[in-house]
């Protein structure tokens, strides 16, 4: 997995419309986003938390807007030696997988659209 820091090309991003310098993640394909099966609503505290797809998904983004770095696995369980994401930072690849685990040392808010929270997408 290979990180995208908001200032590089996002034109690996598939995501029509986006711009790095925004803040906060507005998805323009709803459309085609894939429903959780299971998505907890916060991370928890130095414990690694699961979001299961209801079908496998092909593309994935997670945004950091939290004040304090989130790692990330796709299919597998994170800890602090997975993925970081830098506060304001986002992932974005085109991959197969069925859950996406979050790790964090704080509880933060998964998928809410106030500032301070993750915004993870999954589409096909």
């Amino acid at each position: 997995m290979t990180p995208i820091s908001p200032t590089e090309d996002e034109s690996r991003l598939n995501l029509p419309g986006q711009r790095s310098d925004v803040p906060q993640l507005v998805d323009p394909i709803a459309g085609s986003r894939i429903p959780y099966q299971f998505a907890p609503g916060t991370t928890l505290a130095d414990t690694p938390v699961q979001l299961y797809l209801a079908e496998p998904g092909h593309h994935v983004r997670i945004q950091n807007n939290a004040a304090t770095t989130v790692y990330v696995e796709l299919d597998q369980l994170a800890d602090a030696g997975s993925l970081a994401l830098a506060a304001g930072a986002y992932y974005a690849d085109d991959v197969e997988h069925a859950m996406i685990s979050l790790y964090a040392t704080a509880t933060i808010a998964i998928n809410g659209l106030a500032s301070g929270g993750l915004v993870v997408i999954s589409r096909r």
